[in-house]
């Protein structure tokens, strides 16, 4: 059983997006040591090293315990010694010892290491000189180098060899070794995302690695280049537009119409759309839950982890959910289990929040639900592949018939008109479409009024050209541009 959960689970995504984290993080360090400025070598060691004063306090807590024989954590493992020595040669590269009290007492102790964190923050300090830190650079190179991403990549080879050995990664040294780069590249696990650039998104590099040094000269020239970012706004008078022609195509009462009926459509064709994609990810049942303020969501692949009795039907038993992020960004629903053999209690996974239900409740957002009670749940199949067609099939029959009234009410081409300034105005998309992978798209006008957008582009739709992505001064200068709109 283990060894089949371990080939249906991903995870080579996970190990890679954390190996790419170290190596880009040690990219940018090589970056800083050759080109950066000693002030900026000296502000960078800086977040470094007060990074490594949190860590190393919470390694020095542990050996703390272990000396007075307490009980430890399952997360409270130690780095090995020589891991831990370069940690702590780069958490002291900020002096902090004039700034707190306890100066003068045994200075490896998990208590100087927490007020020496919460100094540096504050800026009580006293810098490192420049040989410091080079010294400090070259030690995090090394650390990162020889330690958290060759451990990575022996973890990485594992999961690569999923099909011929029943061995699994070490998920825990993973999340382990993944804490010690002070910093995660804003680029890794979105480079392959297609919605990255859409409606003026784009990714803001937070780094120096040759990928973000590449994404600083990228992001203005995508900007600029709006035609090929978003296709059709660049064709909202593809229909005439009513604020600019004399003869308007449709009135008010037309684009409320239209309004209503891409909401609809939406509606039934989003829900079509999730119960695709939880086809690809959902295997086995799934729990529906409801908490006592009536926020309804859905957890699936319960049957992976065995803690939820997976017989279908209502079960009225309340569980304490907790929530976290896991590598890939699921949300993890967990319960409190009492451990037989000791009598204590400890989180388990039952399996994930449905993604759609995670951002509409805002679960694990920023000052979002953490926690929450659930007096029953219901233990019902997940999505079939009829079930999927199904619902998109009442999408688009809904469509038609906004279609078939219009015929019948004799406004065919003002309803289509209406509806293509909808789905392309981007005055009517809402800021939480902005920010979302699945914005307003075009999906209902192709669905209701495809005879109508089809006979509009037999016709040539350029009627003006603007130069875009040059600089207006230089093009001053040119004898032969003229930075204004050219008509043809």
């Amino acid at each position: 059983e283990d060894v089949a959960l371990h080939i249906v689970t991903d995870y080579t995504g996970l190990i890679n997006n954390a190996m790419k984290a170290a190596s880009n993080v040690e990219h940018e360090v090589e970056h800083i040591q050759k080109y950066a400025s000693e002030t900026n070598k000296g502000n960078y060691i800086k977040e470094v090293s007060i990074h490594f004063k949190k860590l190393v306090g919470e390694q020095l807590e542990i050996s703390e315990k272990i000396e007075r024989g307490e009980e430890l954590k399952p997360t409270d493992k130690l780095y090995p010694p020589e891991v831990l020595e370069k940690m702590t040669v780069i958490a002291d590269m900020l002096d902090t010892s004039s700034h707190h009290s306890g100066a003068n007492s045994v200075l490896s102790t998990a208590e100087y290491y927490k007020h020496s964190h919460d100094a540096a923050k504050n800026g009580l300090y006293q810098p490192p000189t420049l040989q410091q830190v080079e010294m400090g650079l070259e030690t995090y190179r090394q650390l990162l180098h020889d330690d958290v991403v060759q451990k990575l990549a022996y973890q990485n080879q594992i999961a690569v060899d999923a099909f011929k050995s029943a061995r699994q990664p070490d998920l825990e040294e993973i999340d382990f070794y993944k804490k010690i780069p002070h910093k995660k590249p804003s680029h890794v696990g979105r480079m392959k995302d297609p919605n990255i650039y859409k409606l003026g998104n784009e990714i803001t590099p937070n780094g120096y690695d040759a990928k973000q040094l590449l994404l600083t000269t990228l992001n203005p020239i995508i900007s600029e280049a709006s035609v090929e970012i978003a296709p059709n706004d660049q064709f909202r008078n593809l229909f005439p537009n009513p604020d600019n022609c004399d003869n308007p195509p449709y009135n008010t009462d037309h684009k409320v119409m239209a309004i209503n009926a891409k909401k609809n459509f939406d509606t039934l064709f989003n829900i079509a759309v999730e119960s695709s994609t939880s086809q690809r990810t959902e295997k086995g049942p799934v729990m529906e839950c409801t908490t006592k303020q009536g926020n309804k969501f859905t957890i699936y692949n319960i049957g992976q982890f065995g803690i939820i009795d997976i017989k279908a039907g209502l079960t009225h038993q309340e569980l304490n959910l907790t929530f976290k992020e896991d590598y890939q960004n699921r949300i993890m629903a967990l319960v409190p289990v009492v451990d037989p053999t000791t009598g204590k209690s400890e989180q388990k996974q039952i399996g994930f929040v449905r993604a759609a239900d995670a951002k509409s409740l805002n679960i694990c957002g920023n000052d979002g639900i953490n926690k929450t009670t659930v007096p029953s749940y219901f233990i019902g199949p997940s999505y079939t592949e009829e079930q999927t067609k199904a619902l998109f099939e009442e999408a688009k029959q809904y469509a038609l018939s906004v279609r078939e009234w219009s015929i019948q009410n004799n406004c065919l081409t003002e309803m289509a008109a209406a509806t293509w300034d909808v789905c392309t105005g981007t005055n009517n998309i809402s800021q939480v479409q902005k920010e979302s992978s699945r914005q307003s798209n075009q999906n209902f006008m192709y669905q209701a009024f495809e005879q109508e957008y089809l006979e509009r582009l037999q016709t040539f739709q350029f009627t003006s050209l603007k130069l875009v992505g040059q600089n207006h001064s230089e093009l001053n200068k040119s004898e032969h541009l003229d930075p204004q709109t050219y008509n043809f």
